[in-house]
């Protein structure tokens, strides 16, 4: 309870670092992708 109280209020006082957040969490499974298709590839050669 009190490490997630803490962490909202950071998020409060640091909008970006939210925002950053966010964008990342959304973008984490599009990397993923992006990893294992460089692997593949890789693995190809």
């Amino acid at each position: 309870m009190k490490h997630s109280t803490t962490q909202q209020t950071d998020n409060n006082s640091r909008p970006m670092a939210k925002y950053y957040l966010n964008q990342l969490n959304g973008d984490k499974s599009k990397l993923h992708r992006l990893a294992l298709t460089l692997l593949i590839g890789l693995c190809q050669f």
